[in-house]
Parts: structure tokens; sequence; C-alpha cells
């Protein structure tokens, strides 16, 4: 039996056991790659969403509910985010750290 990915693990205990009052206090910090003054430079940055911004994840990527009053981007209605961009999941109301992506260790070339 395959082994489940310990992010979405953690995405669903979240999302089957919290009340959405308390999914709120819960920030998903993920890599962010925004565009500078309407160009096609990438700035490489941090993002943080809460888990109430979440519609639903699946096979590989979180599906973020429309925002009221925001046009949608020009690549569709709905946002995506890879999970490979998820850097951190942090309960903001006790400071614990639920979930950290883990880092290998890489050796610098001397």
């Amino acid at each position: 039996m395959a082994k489940k990915n310990p992010l979405v693990e953690v995405l669903e205990k979240i999302s089957w056991t919290l009340p959405s009052s308390r999914r709120e206090k819960i920030q998903v910090i993920i890599t962010h790659r925004g565009t500078r003054n309407d160009t096609k430079v990438i700035v490489m940055g941090t993002k943080v969403i809460t888990m109430d911004e979440i519609a639903s994840f699946d096979h590989g990527y979180i599906h973020l509910k429309p925002r009221e009053g925001e046009d949608a981007p020009e690549y569709g209605d709905e946002v995506l985010i890879p999970y490979h961009r998820v850097q951190e999941i942090v309960d903001t109301e006790d400071g614990s750290v639920l979930y950290e992506k883990f880092k290998k260790n890489k050796k610098e070339k001397t």
C-alpha cells in the first residue's frame, strides 16, 4: 500500500476535525511566484493563506476559494497551489508547527 503524503494527512485532519472558526487561525505558508508591475519578471517570496481560504485539495493541488470583489486571474477562475509550494502549516493560536516541508541537506561543492 502506498504511503499517504504527510501534507495531505495534515490538511485532512484540519479539515475534518476543526470547526471553521478554528480553521481561520491555521496559516499555510507557501512559496509565492508573483509578478512585478504587470511584467513577466517573477518575484519569489512567501505568502500566507489561511485554511478557511481553501475550497478543496486533491491529487497534488490546493484549490483556493474565489475571493469576493476580486477579478478572476487571467488563467481562469480557480487558483491552484501545487503541494510542492507549501513550506509550513502553523497554528497561530498556540504557535505550533503542524507541517514543515522536509528539506534535503545539500552539500556545497568545493
